[in-house]
This record gives structure tokens, sequence and C-alpha cells, in this order.
């Protein structure tokens, strides 16, 4: 959504066939995540002879997280290097198939952030209320608690900023070698004037004006 509202595109059937193909990609790779999840559960479970602790699940949850890490940055790699060259097209069609591979690109970004983050939270919290867990008691009252290791944390905050930076990057790459809305050889002139020797033409790609937002290039 904020991929099309940078790139000025408005609502379009070819804008919500992308919004399709990027909902089957997306609940995809959710859907691979969240097995990958239960077999890490599991695993856990045999290893600890069935009993598991918050604690114990917690890691589980961070590990099985941790697996679909690389083959994630893979898949969103790949779907983005294979849509930026439509969107510096300019051939036949490119008026096409730029709405249509803008929320594929800016989702397949964002997807990366709730796949490996927003889903593991929600499996875990989810499994906690399904299994009734609660903190392991020792003897004498205390609370057994695991301090969480730097490595996840690490690779976790790594990615936040590798997704960031690269949605940036790839945001002002496509807006700096787009051409000027209404620069096509459709629409027309809205309006003329004359100042001086200076002709003006006020040029909009709809060819008229309409109530509401109108883009114009002078």
């Amino acid at each position: 959504m904020y991929l099309l509202w940078l790139l000025g595109y408005n609502f379009s059937v070819a804008v919500w066939v992308g919004f399709i193909a990027l909902f089957g990609t997306a609940v995809q790779t959710g859907v691979v995540m969240v097995i990958y999840l239960e077999e890490a559960v599991e695993r856990k479970r045999q290893t600890l002879g069935g009993m598991l602790t918050r604690g114990d699940l917690r890691d589980a949850v961070v590990e099985g997280a941790l697996l679909r890490l690389r083959p994630k940055l893979m898949t969103v790699s790949t779907v983005v290097a294979g849509l930026l060259p439509i969107m510096w097209s300019t051939s036949v069609g490119a008026e096409v198939m730029k709405p249509l591979a803008t929320p594929v690109l800016g989702g397949m970004v964002s997807s990366l952030l709730h796949v490996l983050v927003v889903t593991p939270v929600l499996f875990l919290t989810i499994r906690e209320r399904q299994l009734g867990l609660q903190p392991a008691q020792l003897p004498d009252g205390r609370v057994v608690t695991k301090e969480p290791t730097g490595g996840p944390s690490r690779v976790a905050m790594v990615a936040v900023v590798a997704v960031v930076v690269a949605g940036a990057a790839i945001t002002w790459l496509i807006r700096s070698n787009a051409p000027p809305i209404g620069s096509g050889v459709d629409g027309g002139v809205v309006h003329t004037a004359r100042s001086g020797s200076v002709d003006v033409f006020v040029f909009s790609p709809t060819g008229s004006l309409r109530t509401g937002r109108n883009t114009f290039t002078i």
C-alpha cells in the first residue's frame, strides 16, 4: 500500500491482480513457517521426553524460525530481482505491468518481517494457551527463567535493518528512474497560457479536469 502511494498508482484491475498474487505467495510462505515451527516443537518435545515448559517452547519456536530465515530471504531476493526490471520498463504494456508488479514487490518485502517475526510470535502465543503452559517452579518457589541468547536477537535485528534499507533503496531507485507522470502518449492539454514570449501548456494524463485530485505536467 505504501509503495502504491509513493509511486502514485490508483487502484485498478492490474493492482488487484497483483494483490491476489501477493496474498497467495505470502500465505504459502506463512504455512511453511508454521510447519517448521510445529516440527521444531515436536523435536523439542521428544528430546525432553514429552514435557515442555514455557522456556522450552520459546526456544523451539526461535529454532524453527531461524531455520526459515535463509530460505525466506532467498525467496524475497528472487522475487525482487525478477520484478525490478518491470518497474524500469518503458516498452509496450509497461503501464499495465507496473501497477501489477508494485503490490507484489512491496508486499514481499513487508511479508519478510511478518513471516519471520509476527508469525512465530502468534504461533507461540496460541500454543502456550492451547497447552496451558506456565513457568516451571522450583521447590523453593523460584521461577525458572532462561535468558535469551544474543545470537537470534542479532540475526533478527540485522534482518530488520536490511529489509528497511533495501526497501528505501528500491523505492528511491524506482522513483528516480520512473518517467514523469503524464509523459506518455495518452492524455491531452487542458489549459494554455502565454507569459511574455513563453507559451505555457498544462497537460493532464486523463485529458480532462475532474473533481478531486488532478495531476498536471507543465
